[in-house]
């Protein structure tokens, strides 16, 4: 099978799943409570639909790797955020009515114990559904991190952004916000770390015109969204015209450092502008600090050793959605924050944007101040 269709295969199926789990667990929480009954049909209508509009999604994305409709894009990804949002919070509460169920009450308080967890459950569905959104689409929170950096000629910090997702939901009015929060800080430079775009070269616009407002300088290294549409080079050529420095497999000296940055590791999967550490790394100045700008955290586990003092990386937005999370923590290693493995230092960011259901629980957006100082 070909590995196009796995992926709106699984996720149709998987979505399925929850949606079926929904009203499973809906059903048999409230059937106990007069005037349900009435209420069934409208569950069952919303889990079909919930169904059918994740599968859209699966279908179209996996397939085209875009959607032509855009109002049709934003009602699958809400409707992806719905399914999951409620999936998680009924398996939550299954599993402490469960064990509520376990521990021994009288009958007069099992039945008020059970009132309480099923009103709880509307709250924290509504809850968990609006206040990810809240934090999904507000300006993303400033960080700030203190690095300790063995042979730094000077002190430096830098601004460092990742997972964007400019597209169908994040505009130019978001970036403008973004860039905004930027400028309040003081930095030497700002450094993007992939996943920018959600779009094609052709679909851009003046969409990067806000990147005009920072005055610094501006360095990018490639993500897995750039590769998706088949059009990387351009979103390339597209950053550089905008005056940003694409790192691609290289190193620049800059300030007494070696900034150096990959592609992303999806150039293995696609066949093209693959990373290429030890290219970077055949540039770079022995006797300086090497800091290497790399999309994934996953590139970082499986072939960097101790060649680099610092790594920074986006990608896993934090985890974007508890429980999520975990799987994330699988897949990449690190998930977010500050590391060290014993032989270099790693940074993850959390992003500023979001891919997918317009969603953060538990995961809040960042920018981030990376400030170096001397070992």
């Amino acid at each position: 099978m070909k590995s196009a269709y796995i992926f709106p295969i699984v996720g149709t199926v998987l979505f399925l799943f929850f949606n079926l789990y929904v009203y499973r667990s809906i059903s048999a929480r409230f059937a106990p409570y007069k005037g349900f009954a009435t209420f069934r049909p409208a569950l069952s209508l919303l889990c079909v639909a919930l169904a059918i509009l994740d599968a859209i999604f699966f279908v179209g994305f996996g397939l085209n790797g875009s959607f032509k409709n855009e109002l049709l894009y934003k009602l699958c990804v809400f409707c992806m955020a719905a399914s999951f949002s409620l999936f998680f919070i009924c398996l939550a509460y299954d599993v402490l009515s469960a064990a509520a169920h376990v521990v021994k009450f009288s009958e007069n308080r099992r039945k008020f114990l059970k009132t309480f967890i099923d009103i709880t459950f509307v709250i924290m569905a509504f809850s968990y559904i609006f206040k990810g959104l809240y934090n999904a689409l507000k300006i993303p929170k400033i960080t700030e991190r203190e690095i300790k950096i063995k042979n730094l000629a000077r002190e430096l910090s830098f601004v460092v952004i990742s997972d964007v997702h400019l597209g169908e939901f994040l505009k130019k009015e978001f970036l403008q916000g973004v860039v905004a929060q930027i400028n309040s800080l003081s930095f030497d430079a700002l450094l993007i770390v992939g996943d920018m775009f959600d779009l094609r070269s052709d679909e851009l616009g003046d969409i990067l015109q806000p990147l005009e407002a920072i005055k610094k300088p501006i360095f990018f290294v490639t993500g897995n969204h750039e590769y998706y549409r088949g059009d990387a080079s351009g979103l390339i050529a597209a950053m550089q015209k905008a005056g940003v420095r694409v790192l691609q497999n290289e190193s620049v000296e800059f300030e007494g450092i070696n900034l150096m940055g990959v592609h992303d590791l999806s150039g293995f999967r696609f066949g093209y502008m693959q990373p290429d550490l030890s290219a970077a790394l055949a540039q770079a100045d022995p006797d300086k600090p090497k800091i290497l700008l790399s999309h994934q955290p996953k590139y970082v586990v499986d072939f960097v050793r101790d060649e680099v003092d610092l790594c920074i990386c986006g990608h896993t937005h934090a985890g974007q959605i508890f429980p999520w999370t975990l799987l994330v923590l699988l897949s990449q290693k690190y998930l977010y924050g500050l590391y060290n493995d014993g032989l270099k230092q790693i940074y993850v960011s959390s992003g500023v944007g979001f891919w997918g259901p317009p969603i953060r629980v538990f995961a809040d957006a960042e920018i981030a101040l990376l400030k170096l100082r001397k070992a």
